[in-house]
C-alpha cells in the first residue's frame, strides 16, 4: 500500500515540476522525487536482521 502511495506521489511531483519555475521549489521537488525513487529501488533496501543466538537461562547465563 505504501509503495502505491509513493508511486502516486512521485507522479504528482513530476507534474508539479513541469509547472514550477522557482529554483528552490524545483530543487526540493527533484530531491523529493529522487528520495522516493531510492526508497522504491530494491537494491537500497536495508539488510534483513539476523537472528541472534538465544541466551540460556535467566540473566543470559
Amino acid at each position: 500500500m505504501y509503495r502505491s502511495e509513493l508511486h502516486a506521489l512521485s507522479a504528482a511531483i513530476t507534474a508539479a515540476l513541469a509547472k514550477s519555475t522557482d529554483h528552490e521549489t524545483r530543487a526540493h521537488l527533484e530531491a523529493s522525487r529522487d528520495e522516493i525513487t531510492k526508497i522504491l529501488d530494491p537494491k537500497f533496501l536495508p539488510p534483513a536482521p539476523t537472528a541472534a543466538p538465544a541466551a540460556g537461562g535467566r540473566g543470559g547465563e
